[in-house]
C-alpha cells in the first residue's frame, strides 16, 4: 500500500490518517504502534468484510517468521484497548471464531477511487487498455447499472489434447474458477450444470449469453504434456464479444492450483469486485487426487444409485492420495447420502462411514461450503435432525450465497419439513443460479409436489423434461402428480418408464384396484430385500396402498432402525391413508418431525 497517496478513512468518530501513521479521535493523537496500526488499516479499509488471519499476517508480517497467534492476539488487543473497547462487547471489530474479524463502522473516504485500489488484487496480465474497456462497460453500458450483481459464465474449458485427463482437468478448472469467484462481492456467476450444457455444441459466445442471461463469458483450453500445462483463457462482453482480459500460461503441473486462483484473481479485477468472504483454500496439491475428485462430483450430478457408487469409489481413491482432502471427504459422506435417497442397495455401515466423513472434513475446513453440505446430508438423510439440517444449510449458504446445490438443499429440507412457501423460495433461486440444470428444475417440481400443487408440479416437470428428455427423476414426479389428479393409468405408465419406482408402482397398482398386481410386484420386493437390501420404504408404501397398516408400520418400523431415508413422511401423499393411525404420529416423532414442530 502507498500510504503517501492514501487519504484517511473516519469511522465513529475516528481517524486513521494512512498518510502519516497516525490514529485520532477529536483531533487527539491515541498511541498505536506500527503492527497494529498496520492491521488496523487492512480492516477498516474492507468494512463488513471478513479479514482472514492469513491476510492479517501477510499483511502484518510478509515472509518474516514470528509467533503468529500471539503475535496477531497482541495487534487485536492493543487495537481494541485504542479504540477503548473490549472482545466481549465489540462495536467495531467482530471476531469470527477461528477465521478472521470483520470491521463494523461504515467508512467515510473522500477519494473512492484510492479506496477500491486497496482491496484490488495484482494480477499478470490485465493491461490499461483493458481496465478502460471495463471502465467504459461498467460506466456507460445501460444493460448493467451499478450496483447490480455482474452474470458471468465460466464455461467449461477445452481439452487441446495432451494426456488422458486432460477432460477431467479441464472440468475442474472451470469448476474451481466457479467457486472462487463466488467469494467475491458484486458477482453472480452461473452454476456449473448450466454452464457446462453447452460442452461439445458448436454455440458462439453470444449464443450462450443469451441462453444463460449473462454479460460476460469466461472460457479456455488446457493441454497437459508430461509435468507441463498449458492454459489459454480469454474473458469477453456477450453479446459484443469485446475481449477483457486473455492470457496464456505455461507452467508445471504443480502449480495449476495457485495459476486458478490468479485467473480468478484477474477476473475480479477487471470487474472492479472485491473479496466478500475468504479466499478458498489449495484443495489439494496431488494432481491425480483432485482428478478422482472432479470424477467424483460429476458421478453424484444426475442423482442416481449407480452414480452415487461410483462417486463413492472416487472420492475414498483421491482421500487414500490424500487423507488431508477436505472436499473429498465432503463428497463421501455426500455420497453415501445420496445413495440412502436414490433407492440403491446402502451397504452396512453406510452411517457410519458418513459420520466419520463429516467428521474429518469439519476438522479439515469448517470454512468450506461443502463442508457444511455433507454436515446437512448426513443430518436429515440419517440422523433426522431437522433443526440441524437447516443450521448446516444456512452455514453453506452463508459461506456461498451463489451456491446452486446449497440452495437447492435448503430448500428440500424446508420441504419436508412442510413450510413450501420458504422451500419454493430457496428452490427458486436454485433455479436461477443454474437454469439449465434438469437437477434444480426438477426440484422446483418436487417442491410444488410436496406443497400439493399438482397441476404447477405438472407444467415445472415438463420444464425439466425439455431440458434433459432422459432425466428419469422427472418421470417419476409427473406420475406421481397424475396419481394425485386421479390419472391412475398414466401414472403407471410413467413408474414403469421411471424404472426406479417400485414402491410408488406397487401403491399406485393398489389405488387403481389392480390388487393381483400391486401384491405380484410387492412379493418380488419383499424378496429382494432379503437378498439385496432393498430400501423397505418402497415395500411399507405399497402395503399403505393395499390397506394393511400393521405390515406398513412393520416395514417402516424396519426403515427407521436401518437409518434408511424417511424424509417423505410429512409431507407425501403416499402416506395419507396412515395418517390417523396413532402409530403414524409415533413414527413422525421418531423421525424427529414432531420435535421440530416444538422448537418452532
Amino acid at each position: 500500500m502507498n500510504s503517501r497517496r492514501a487519504e484517511p478513512l473516519r469511522f465513529a468518530g475516528f481517524e486513521l490518517d494512512q498518510a502519516n501513521g497516525v490514529l485520532r479521535k477529536n483531533g487527539v493523537v491515541i498511541k498505536l504502534p506500527p503492527q497494529p496500526f498496520k492491521a488496523l488499516t487492512l480492516l477498516a479499509s474492507r468494512p463488513d468484510i471478513l479479514v482472514s488471519r492469513e491476510e492479517l499476517r501477510q499483511a502484518i508480517w510478509g515472509d518474516t517468521v514470528v509467533d503468529f497467534e500471539h503475535g496477531l492476539n497482541t495487534c487485536i488487543r492493543q487495537i481494541r484497548t485504542a479504540l477503548g473497547e473490549d472482545g466481549e462487547s465489540a462495536q467495531i471489530i467482530e471476531t469470527v471464531p477461528r477465521l478472521g474479524y470483520r470491521f463494523k463502522p461504515t467508512v467515510k473516504q473522500k477519494s473512492a477511487m484510492s479506496r477500491r485500489t486497496r482491496w484490488l488484487v495484482t494480477a499478470a496480465g490485465v493491461t490499461l487498455a483493458t481496465v478502460i474497456v471495463v471502465v467504459y462497460w461498467r460506466g456507460a453500458s445501460t444493460q448493467h447499472p451499478a450496483g447490480d450483481p455482474v452474470r458471468v459464465a465460466i464455461l467449461p474449458f477445452v481439452s487441446a489434447g495432451g494426456e488422458q485427463n486432460d477432460d477431467t482437468l479441464a472440468e475442474g478448472i472451470a469448476e474451481d474458477l466457479i467457486a472462487r469467484l463466488n467469494a467475491f462481492d458484486g458477482v453472480r456467476v452461473v452454476s456449473k450444470t448450466s454452464a457446462f450444457s453447452f460442452k461439445g455444441k458448436n454455440l458462439s459466445l453470444r449464443e450462450i449469453g443469451s441462453r444463460v442471461n449473462v454479460a460476460a463469458v469466461l472460457a479456455g483450453t488446457v493441454r497437459q504434456s508430461g509435468t507441463i500445462i498449458e492454459i489459454g483463457a480469454r474473458f469477453v462482453t456477450v453479446p459484443g464479444e469485446r475481449e477483457l482480459w486473455s492470457h496464456h500460461y505455461v507452467i508445471p503441473v504443480a502449480q495449476m492450483f495457485r495459476l486458478q486462483e490468479e485467473i480468478a484473481s484477474s477476473v475480479a479485477e477487471t470487474l472492479r469486485l472485491r473479496p466478500a468472504r475468504p479466499v478458498r483454500k489449495w484443495p489439494t496439491e496431488n494432481l491425480a487426487a483432485y482428478t478422482n475428485y472432479v470424477r467424483g462430483r460429476s458421478a453424484l450430478e444426475r442423482l442416481t444409485a449407480p452414480g452415487s457408487r461410483a462417486a463413492i469409489r472416487f472420492f475414498q481413491d483421491a482421500i487414500a492420495l490424500d487423507p488431508e482432502y477436505a472436499e473429498a471427504q465432503a463428497g463421501l459422506a455426500e455420497a453415501y447420502g445420496d445413495l440412502s435417497f436414490t433407492g440403491g442397495s446402502v451397504p452396512q455401515g453406510a452411517y457410519q462411514e458418513a459420520a466419520r466423513a463429516v467428521g474429518r472434513a469439519v476438522a479439515l475446513d469448517v470454512a468450506l461450503p461443502e463442508t457444511h453440505m455433507a454436515a446437512a446430508s448426513l443430518k436429515y438423510r440419517f440422523e433426522h435432525d431437522w433443526n440441524g439440517a437447516e443450521r448446516e444449510s444456512r452455514q453453506a449458504i452463508d459461506l456461498d450465497p451463489n451456491n446452486a446445490i446449497a440452495h437447492e438443499r435448503f430448500g428440500m429440507v424446508l420441504s419436508l419439513e412442510g413450510r413450501s412457501k420458504e422451500a419454493l423460495t430457496e428452490a427458486r433461486l436454485a433455479e436461477s443460479l443454474d437454469p439449465l440444470s434438469p437437477r434444480t428444475t426438477w426440484m422446483v417440481a418436487v417442491v410444488l409436489f410436496y406443497a400439493r400443487r399438482y397441476d404447477e408440479a405438472i407444467d415445472q416437470v415438463k420444464r425439466t423434461l425439455e431440458i434433459d428428455p432422459t432425466y428419469e427423476w422427472a418421470y417419476q414426479t409427473l406420475a406421481q402428480c397424475y396419481q394425485e389428479n386421479g390419472k391412475l393409468d398414466e401414472a403407471i405408465r410413467l413408474y414403469v418408464r421411471a424404472g426406479r419406482s417400485s414402491g410408488n408402482l406397487g401403491h399406485a397398482y393398489a389405488m387403481a384396484g389392480r390388487t393381483a398386481e400391486a401384491r405380484h410386484l410387492l412379493a418380488e420386493l419383499e424378496k429382494r430385500y432379503g437378498e439385496t437390501g432393498l430400501q423397505p420404504g418402497g415395500i411399507a408404501m405399497v402395503y399403505a396402498g393395499l390397506g394393511d397398516r400393521d405390515r406398513a408400520f412393520m416395514w417402516l418400523k424396519t426403515a427407521y432402525e436401518d437409518r434408511v431415508w424417511l424424509g417423505t413422511l410429512k409431507v407425501a401423499p403416499v402416506w395419507d391413508r396412515l395418517r390417523s393411525d396413532p402409530r403414524f404420529a409415533q413414527l413422525l416423532q421418531k423421525a424427529g418431525f414432531a420435535n421440530l414442530e416444538a422448537t418452532r
